[in-house]
C-alpha cells in the first residue's frame, strides 16, 4: 500500500509540473507583463563540476518592458519556509550559472496547498505564487 501512495504522489507532482509549463506563460503575461520566449521547460544546468548539474523544475526566458528576464520556478504540493529558503538558494546558483543578475530573475512557485502565512512570506520574498487551480 505504501508504494502505491508514493506512486500516486509522484504522478501528482509530475502532473502539476507539466501543467505549469503550459499554464504559467499566460498568467505571467497577465500579472507581470512578462512575455515568454520559446517555452518553459525542466532544465539541468551544468555546474562546472564534471557530471554535476543543477536541476531547475521550471526554466525559461522572457522579456518584461524590453528587458530579458530569466524565469525560475518550482511546482510543489505544499511549501514551507524551509522549501522557500531552499528554492531561493537554487535561484541564486542558477542565476550565477546563467550570468544573470538576481534583479533580472522572475521567481515562480506553483502550489497545490499553502497556508496564508506561508503564502504571504513567499510574496515578501519576491516569489510570484500561483495555486494549481490557477493553471
Amino acid at each position: 500500500m505504501g508504494q502505491s501512495r508514493g506512486i500516486t504522489s509522484d504522478v501528482f507532482a509530475y502532473t502539476l509540473k507539466n501543467q505549469s509549463y503550459k499554464g504559467l506563460p499566460p498568467l505571467l503575461k497577465r500579472d507581470l507583463g512578462l512575455e515568454i520566449e520559446d517555452r518553459l521547460i525542466r532544465r539541468y544546468l551544468p555546474t562546472g563540476e564534471k557530471g554535476h548539474y543543477l536541476q531547475v523544475n521550471i526554466y525559461g526566458w522572457g522579456k518584461k518592458n524590453g528587458k530579458k528576464t530569466l524565469i525560475l520556478g518550482e511546482a510543489k504540493t505544499s511549501i514551507s519556509r524551509r522549501e522557500i529558503s531552499r528554492f531561493q538558494k537554487l535561484v541564486k546558483k542558477a542565476a550565477h550559472l546563467e550570468n544573470t543578475s538576481l534583479q533580472d530573475v522572475c521567481q515562480v512557485m506553483v502550489v497545490h496547498d499553502v497556508t496564508p502565512a506561508i503564502e504571504e512570506y513567499a510574496k515578501e520574498q519576491g516569489i510570484q505564487l500561483y495555486w494549481s487551480y490557477d493553471l
